[in-house]
């Protein structure tokens, strides 16, 4: 909990506190996971998940005075290193609870970043990027693995993705520490 959530909220903290003081908006973007629906045995891993999202609601309606959007990102299982190292057989268990019958790749997750950061008009919602494994009617994955520290984002991520140009990110801040400016690809 106090990675999975509490680390969410002081980063989701202080990127706020500097997009405030800069007065130009921005958005918030937190990484959650399928988990949040309740995993047997995770009940401390899935209250921080679905406190993650439950967060993003409410910073919507707390920090749209500024111009500050939020939005969560929740994946589902995701091709990773900590999944590619799992025997064939295993792999082959999880992905037949996909109904697209594959891993979700990286690359999804961040299109579903770029999809918040470019709809103005989303704020305060959650998106689960899971290959349609929770339409199974099931509300969550059957194993511990789907989280989002397998994810290549950093866990408890903030990305404070104010543009001020076409392209460029006013600052980007993962888990707690600066990382500078730079340009978004």
């Amino acid at each position: 909990i106090d990675i999975n959530l509490t680390g969410v909220f002081l980063c989701a903290r202080e990127a706020a506190e500097r997009m405030i003081r800069r007065g130009q908006g921005g958005v918030l973007i937190n990484i959650s996971s399928i988990s949040r629906y309740g995993n047997a045995g995770q009940s401390n891993y899935v209250a921080a998940k679905a406190g993650v999202a439950a967060m993003a609601e409410t910073w919507a309606k707390e920090l749209a005075r500024y111009q500050i959007r939020t939005g969560t990102i929740a994946p589902g299982y995701t091709r990773t290193d900590i999944l590619s190292a799992m025997r064939p057989e295993i792999l082959d268990k999880l992905t037949a609870q996909i109904p697209l019958r594959r891993l979700g790749d990286v690359a999804e997750i961040a299109s579903a970043a770029l999809f918040i950061v470019e709809n103005d008009f989303f704020t305060g919602r959650c998106i689960d990027v899971d290959g349609g494994t929770l339409s199974l009617g099931n509300g969550s994955a059957d194993t511990n693995l789907a989280n989002a520290s397998s994810v290549s984002i950093a866990s408890g991520a903030v990305l404070d993705l104010n543009f001020t140009g076409s392209d460029e990110i006013g600052a980007l801040v993962i888990d707690g520490i600066d990382q500078g400016s730079g340009v978004f690809n």
